[in-house]
């Protein structure tokens, strides 16, 4: 196996979150949501640091 083990994921997510002033179970349940639709060129948009942003211009598309 590669990487990061998969149980050592999700607190290090968590972490991260939480430096970029992101409540975690929220951005869990977004990330999870939209993913699946989301351009894969912009996949960056769901890192902590940048998912803010990312939500809120989702957010006003469907308030359009």
């Amino acid at each position: 196996m590669h990487g990061i083990p998969i149980f050592c994921a999700k607190p290090a997510l968590a972490g991260t979150c939480r430096l970029n002033g992101v409540e975690p179970e929220a951005w869990f349940t977004d990330v999870i949501e939209r993913i699946g639709n989301y351009p894969i060129n912009r996949i960056d948009d769901f890192l902590p640091s940048r998912w803010q942003a990312s939500k809120l211009s989702n957010d006003l598309e469907k308030a359009a």
